[in-house]
């Protein structure tokens, strides 16, 4: 769908929660993603809402949790159910607790980098961020030797409105812009004239929560709707060590986005 869902669970600019501007939302969400300040200055991502309609992906819902500590993201839940399937997989994934990978980030001028070490592949990302344009390079390293695997090139810009996107090294590009009736709406076209929509993303506000939808009609037909909240309203692990135990009130606003409440189910914790 894109560089998955934690990619767009960070980005450092400041969003004006009173006029929504769709270009604008969703290039400082997705485009500038930066992992050091959350979702924007006073927000952070709540939760993610995944819907597969097409039935040739495996899973039909997928909902995920996240929680902070303080300034920093902790962990998540996700629950996970197949298409044709009462079965709910859970899986709670804390990536401070993996001993088989590290990630270190670091901020120099503009440039943002982060350096994750895996144990067969590392990954080191680059984002060059401009006021309305950002370069993302990223290289896939071997661990053991150091060698560079391959070389991947994004480019995003943002002007009147419309967003320019180079991606994959130049074979893929995409034109976001507003729609003509409601800026709270934006289209992404792909094609060699720009004919195809590749997504349809709607942001509006809920209260004090910053609401995102995508909906892309081709692929799996799938609709992915994110939850930004103000800081002081985000969820927290009680501790590190006992684990996969969450506080209980903490995850009751879960339920209101659709966790499953009856049914099978199947956990797993990732390490």
């Amino acid at each position: 769908m894109r560089k998955l869902i934690i990619t767009s669970i960070f980005i450092i600019t400041t969003l004006n929660a009173f006029a929504i501007n769709c270009t604008r939302y969703l290039f400082d969400i997705h485009e500038k993603a930066n992992l050091i300040d959350g979702v924007a200055k006073g927000m952070k991502s709540d939760s993610v809402f995944i819907q597969y309609r097409n039935t040739q992906h495996s899973t039909e819902y997928e909902i995920t949790k996240y929680y902070w500590t303080v300034d920093q993201y902790d962990s998540a839940i996700t629950y996970r159910k197949k298409h044709n399937s009462d079965e709910w997989e859970i899986t709670v994934y804390r990536p401070s607790d993996s001993s088989d990978s590290n990630l270190e980030i670091t901020l120099e001028g503009n440039i943002v980098r982060y350096f994750y070490t895996g144990k067969t592949i590392s990954t080191e990302n680059l984002i060059y961020d401009g006021k309305d344009s950002v370069n993302h390079v990223t290289k896939y390293i071997d661990s053991e030797t150091g060698e560079v695997r391959s070389i991947y090139e994004d480019i995003s810009i943002l002007r009147n409105d419309t967003i320019y996107k180079s991606a994959n090294n130049g074979k893929l590009n995409y034109i976001t812009f507003l729609d003509s009736a409601d800026e709270n709406k934006c289209y992404m076209m792909t094609g060699d004239n720009y004919e195809d929509i590749e997504a349809i993303y709607e942001f509006k506000m809920r209260g004090d929560t910053l609401i995102e939808t995508e909906t892309m009609p081709g692929g799996y037909q799938s609709t992915f709707m994110a939850f930004y909240i103000p800081d002081d309203k985000t969820t927290s692990i009680i501790t590190r060590k006992t684990r996969p135990t969450f506080k209980r009130q903490k995850a009751k606003p879960f339920d209101l986005l659709g966790r499953p409440a009856k049914g099978k189910y199947t956990v797993k914790v990732l390490k």
